[in-house]
């Protein structure tokens, strides 16, 4: 069985990739991008475009572990067509500030590349 962090991130056990939680942010091959579909799907915030991932082929660069509004301090950036692609729950229509609060979970690359 799979241990999660408190943030809801799965832990990495021996030999396997740190793994973000449902609805972070991820920046995959230099593409930002929101993991769903528990966990196995994310989808593209510049194109929209969901794809399935396997997060073993992929390896974690860089840990962020911060909210959007503080990308900058890790220098990271996202452009304002990305963000308006975030979705964060049900309460993004009464709360559309809350999408700077979004965790933006870390920077992975592919292994084949």
């Amino acid at each position: 069985m799979e241990k999660k962090e408190p943030n809801g991130a799965f832990k990495a056990e021996e030999g396997q990739v740190e793994r973000p939680a449902l609805l972070d942010i991820v920046k995959i091959d230099g593409r930002w991008a929101q993991v769903g579909g528990a966990g196995s799907v994310v989808r593209y915030l510049d194109t929209n475009e969901e794809a399935r991932i396997d997060w073993s082929g992929y390896t974690l660069e860089k840990r962020v572990d911060r909210a959007i509004r503080n990308l900058d301090s890790v220098g990271l950036s996202m452009t304002e067509d990305e963000k308006s692609r975030i979705h964060w729950g049900s309460e993004q229509k009464e709360h559309p500030q809350l999408r700077e609060e979004v965790t933006v979970f870390g920077t992975y690359h592919s292994k084949q590349k």
